[in-house]
């Protein structure tokens, strides 16, 4: 029988490291922009660079949430772990939808979650929550994921 090895969202796993802002190690598979997904059978949603950059988003925010002292597991920790996660959530759900004013919907949610976290990470700087580091890297993630979804929303609007 193995033994299965369980997250503890309070300590930061000791294959988790950030250097120059990004995210050097994690546990399990590392999504990047150049992943193919071949692992097993292709979603189309995963082909997208919004979708990729909002799994980069949520891993970040989970670097930079693990630092947060453990007062805020279940404040802003909490809180900013659910809006990383649901950016690239909605994105794929929305994709899956019938419409395009579906998948616009979607869309649109990934955006306000987006802008959800935002506006959480400046909470964290001005509670000093989290390294310069961890903080910058999820900040400009969070700024390009929400130009993209900006653009993509666009795209489909014409």
């Amino acid at each position: 029988m193995t033994q299965s090895r369980i997250y503890d969202p309070l300590k930061k796993p000791n294959n988790l490291s950030v250097n120059e802002g990004r995210v050097q190690s994690l546990p399990g598979p590392v999504l990047t922009a150049s992943d193919s997904f071949q692992d097993g059978p292709t979603k189309g949603f995963a082909k997208l660079l919004v979708w990729r950059r909002g799994i980069e988003l949520t891993i970040a925010v989970y670097v930079l949430t693990a630092e947060f002292p453990i007062t805020e597991r279940f404040g802003l920790s909490s809180q900013m772990r659910r809006a990383a996660v649901s950016v690239p959530s909605n994105v794929a759900e929305g994709y899956g939808r019938r419409t395009r004013g579906e998948y616009l919907q979607f869309l649109g949610q990934a955006r306000g979650s987006c802008s959800e976290l935002e506006t959480q990470i400046v909470i964290s700087k001005k509670l000093n929550l989290g390294s310069a580091v961890a903080l910058s890297n999820a900040e400009a993630l969070c700024a390009e994921t929400g130009r993209l979804l900006f653009k993509l929303m666009a795209a489909l609007e014409k």
